[in-house]
């Protein structure tokens, strides 16, 4: 994490993963089994990710923030070609201390994880349409210790497929803090 300045952050990571089945391992994603589709389930893939955020407050109760991701996902066998990559942004605002000291909100938009391309033996599939994700929330703080969260969600083209129907989500989070 780097802070070149005391309202700016900028976090950088990478990750190689390798696992012995043609699986992806997030749980966020259909695709996380058969990282690799068309390949058979038993190929190992090696993975890189790579990724960044960034926290821009542009005063003490406003903030803009976003991330971007991409993984690499390769097939780890000298008898397979196969290659395919996932991307991920998101982007957002947040209000801290919104009508009362303690709440806050937020407004998220971006792109869950999705297949971009497919190389070699990996297909891309049919019926693909671009997933998006918009988030809305906003956080009460009932005491020192406890905070209420409503919020909602909106997936459109669920999964990266154009077949599936926008899905509204609603939510409630409850937070204990000791």
């Amino acid at each position: 994490t780097l802070k070149p300045s005391r309202d700016l952050d900028i976090g950088l990571n990478y990750a190689h993963s390798y696992h012995e089945i043609n699986i992806l391992g997030t749980g966020l994603v259909s695709d996380d089994i058969g990282a690799l589709p068309g390949v058979a389930a038993g190929t190992p893939v090696a993975l890189n990710s790579v990724g960044s955020t960034v926290t821009w407050r542009l005063s003490p109760k406003i903030a803009l923030s976003g991330y971007g991701a991409a993984l690499f996902v390769d097939a780890a066998s000298s008898s397979v070609n196969a290659s395919t990559t996932f991307t991920s942004w998101m982007v957002g605002v947040h209000f801290n201390d919104l009508f009362k000291s303690g709440n806050n909100a937020g407004i998220i938009f971006g792109q869950p994880l999705y297949r971009t391309d497919a190389s070699g033996s990996a297909q891309l599939g049919d019926n693909r349409a671009t997933p998006y994700h918009l988030e809305g929330y906003y956080r009460v703080k009932v005491s020192d210790n406890i905070s209420i969260t409503p919020g909602a969600f909106i997936l459109f083209n669920p999964e990266g497929d154009s077949r599936n129907e926008t899905t509204t989500v609603g939510v409630l989070r409850t937070t204990f803090t000791f």
